[in-house]
C-alpha cells in the first residue's frame, strides 16, 4: 500500500475515558490567548512591512530579503529554543518570544535605511522561533494524546484569528494614523502576551544531567514529515510578503480582505482537520490539504482581479489549515515527552527553511518574470514535496506514536 494512505499505526489510542478528557482547562485557554496576542502583534507588521520597505526605498528583491531574514532568524533560535523547552521548561522559552517582539516594535519607529530595517527584524525573528516552540509544546502537555490533533487544531484557531484581523487592521491604522502608532500597537500586544504567559502553570519538571547532543535540537524521526513542513512552508507561507504589492500593483487598494479570507477560512478547518487526523490517519488528512494549497497559489496566479484573491485565499485557508494541525500532531506522534522540544525544532526548522527560500526565490522570480509566474511556481512545490515523501517513505510503515504510551 501506498505511503499515502492511512494507516492503523498513524492514529494515537488511548483509553474511552482520556479520549473525552475536557481540552479547555485554564492553561488551554490562557496559552491560547497568548498567543492571539503575539501573533497579532507580528501580524500587524505582515502586510504593511513591504510598504515600510518601500517607503525607505528599498526594491521587491528587498521585500523578499526582508521575509527571508525573518525565516532564517527564526530558524536560527530553533535549535536553541528547542534545546531549552525540554531542558529548562516551557514556559521560561515562551515568554523570550513576546518580550522580543516588544523590544522590536519600538525600535521600527527609529529606523531610517532598509539595511537598518533588515538587521532589525532578522532580530525580530528571534520571538517567532522561540514562542512558537515553546506554546506547541506546552500545548502537546496539557491534553490527552488521542485529541492531540483536535487540541493543536484549536490552538491554531488562536494564531488562525491573528492572521484573519492582524494585516486588514495594520493596513487600516496605517491609512489612518501613520506608521508609528502601528508600531505602537504592535509593542502593546506583544506586552499583553508576555502578561498572560506569566500566569500559564507549568508542570513540566526537566531531566537534570542531561549532556548536550544534537538529538537534544532536532530528531531525525521527524525528518521525512518536516519534507511536507517545507513544502507547506514555502507555498503558504513565502507568498504572503507579496500580496500586498501584487494587490496594489492591479489596482486593488487595501488587500486586506485576502489575508483575512485566507485566515477565516483556515480557522474553521483546522479543528475538524485535527480530530479527523486522529480518527484517519495524518496522511489521510495531509494529501488532499497539500492539493488544495496547489490549486489555490494556481487560481492567485490567473488574474489580478479582487475574486481571483477571494477565491485563492479560500484555498490557501482551507488547504493550510487542514495540513498543518496534522502535520503537527505527526511530529508529537514521532517523538516522546521529553523529545517534543526537538520534535518542534525540527518543524519550526522545515517552516522557516520553507518560506525563507521561497521568500528569497519568489521575490527574484518576479522581478524577472512577475508575480503570475512566481505564484506557479509555488504552487508546484508542495507537490514535488508531496511525491518526495511518497517516494522516501516507500514500504516503511509510518512511525507508531511513541507518545501513547509516554502520555499514559
Amino acid at each position: 500500500m501506498s505511503s499515502l494512505s492511512p494507516r492503523a499505526a498513524d492514529l494515537p489510542t488511548e483509553s474511552g475515558a482520556a479520549s473525552r478528557a475536557t481540552l479547555f482547562t485554564r492553561d488551554f485557554v490562557l496559552v491560547c490567548l497568548a498567543s492571539f496576542a503575539h501573533g497579532t502583534s507580528f501580524q500587524l507588521l505582515l502586510a504593511t512591512m513591504p510598504l515600510y520597505v518601500l517607503a525607505l526605498g528599498g526594491r521587491e528583491t528587498d521585500v523578499g530579503l526582508l521575509m527571508g531574514l525573518v525565516s532564517l532568524s527564526a530558524l536560527a533560535a530553533r535549535p536553541a529554543a528547542g534545546w531549552a523547552v525540554d531542558a529548562k521548561g516551557r514556559k521560561a522559552v515562551m515568554l523570550f518570544g513576546p518580550s522580543v517582539f516588544a523590544t522590536a516594535s519600538m525600535a521600527y519607529g527609529f529606523i531610517t535605511s532598509v539595511p537598518a530595517l533588515l538587521a532589525l527584524r532578522t532580530y525580530h525573528g528571534l520571538g517567532i522561533g522561540t514562542y512558537t516552540t515553546g506554546s506547541t509544546v506546552y500545548v502537546g502537555d496539557q491534553v490527552p494524546a488521542p485529541r492531540r490533533g483536535e487540541a493543536m487544531g484549536f490552538f491554531g484557531m488562536s494564531q488562525n484569528l491573528a492572521q484573519a484581523i492582524g494585516p486588514a487592521v495594520g493596513l487600516a491604522v496605517l491609512e489612518a494614523f501613520g506608521f508609528h502608532w502601528l508600531f505602537a500597537l504592535s509593542v502593546g500586544l506583544a506586552l499583553l502576551s508576555v502578561g498572560l504567559t506569566t500566569r500559564l502553570s507549568d508542570s513540566f519538571v526537566p531531566r537534570g544531567g542531561r549532556r548536550l547532543s544534537w538529538s537534544m535540537f532536532f530528531t531525525a524521526r521527524a525528518l521525512r514529515p518536516t519534507v511536507l513542513v517545507f513544502g507547506m512552508a514555502f507555498a503558504t507561507g513565502s507568498i504572503m510578503s507579496f500580496v500586498p504589492l501584487y494587490g496594489r500593483s492591479q489596482g486593488i487598494g487595501n488587500p486586506g480582505f485576502f489575508f483575512t479570507i485566507y485566515a477565516l477560512a483556515m480557522l474553521l478547518c483546522r479543528p475538524t482537520a485535527g480530530a479527523l487526523s486522529d480518527r484517519l490517519g495524518r496522511m489521510a488528512v495531509v494529501t488532499p490539504g497539500m492539493l488544495v494549497i496547489a490549486f489555490g497559489l494556481w487560481a492567485l496566479a490567473l488574474s489580478g482581479q479582487w475574486w481571483s484573491l477571494a477565491a485563492s485565499a479560500v484555498l490557501l485557508g482551507v488547504g493550510a489549515g487542514t495540513v498543518y494541525p496534522a502535520l503537527l500532531a505527526l511530529m508529537m506522534d514521532v517523538a516522546g515527552k521529553d523529545a517534543r522540544g526537538a520534535a518542534m525544532s525540527t518543524f519550526g526548522i522545515g517552516m522557516d527553511v520553507g518560506i525563507g527560500v521561497g521568500s528569497v526565490l519568489l521575490g527574484m522570480i518576479i522581478e524577472q518574470a512577475g508575480f503570475p509566474v512566481s505564484f506557479a511556481v509555488a504552487g508546484a512545490v508542495p507537490l514535488a514535496m508531496l511525491l518526495a515523501y511518497a517516494l522516501v517513505t516507500w514500504r516503511r510503515a509510518t512511525p507508531t506514536p511513541a507518545s501513547s504510551a509516554a502520555d499514559r
